[in-house]
């Protein structure tokens, strides 16, 4: 999708409006590939919102937001989200799908399995692969309501590796926790 030297994830002067309150002013950052980066800042300051941009879950109000090559309003979300890893620890499922379907669901990119989709033998391996890897290979037919936290989360890792992703997103704080307090 991308050349070696191009950036992986761009962000130039967006901007995110919401029931009229501005979320993100004119925020502009480029990942190339092998970097690693870090959001941190204050509840509020807009982490998650970018991160919605940068995993094509959501289209900025102004401003360009290009995902491995990819200008979002120019492309299919659908196909791009494939590519995609994205840990979100708000996932939000809507039925009590086993832990191998919601492994699955990351082939797909969608939070539920595609109606009359059926995954590849080499998808539904590669699944019980990554599921052993992250250690919730016992959790195959285990719902999402009976999971802890901590067995969420894994699925939800060995979900975004599932399409083997050009780039991944995480959002690494646990549900109700709270961000930094801001510096006074």
């Amino acid at each position: 999708m991308t050349s070696p030297t191009s950036p992986v994830l761009a962000a130039d002067g967006v901007d995110v409006a919401r029931s009229g309150k501005k979320l993100l002013d004119h925020v502009s950052v480029v990942v190339r590939p092998g970097e690693h980066w870090a959001l941190l800042g204050p509840n509020g300051a807009g982490k998650s919102t970018l991160l919605s941009l940068l995993s094509a879950e959501q289209h900025p109000t102004r401003g360009t937001v290009e995902v491995l090559g990819r200008r979002l309003g120019r492309t299919d979300v659908r196909e791009l989200r494939r590519h995609i890893g994205h840990v979100n620890p708000r996932h939000d499922l809507r039925s009590a799908l086993s832990g191998r379907d919601i492994v699955l669901t990351g082939a797909t990119g969608s939070i539920e399995p595609p109606p009359r989709w059926r995954p590849s033998p080499e998808q539904a391996a590669r699944a019980d692969a990554l599921m052993e890897t992250m250690g919730v290979g016992a959790l195959r037919d285990d719902t999402w309501p009976t999971l802890s936290q901590g067995e969420r989360g894994r699925l939800l890792i060995a979900r975004a590796l599932m399409p083997a992703p050009g780039c991944s997103c995480s959002t690494n704080r646990p549900p109700g926790s709270t961000s930094p307090p801001a510096s006074s």
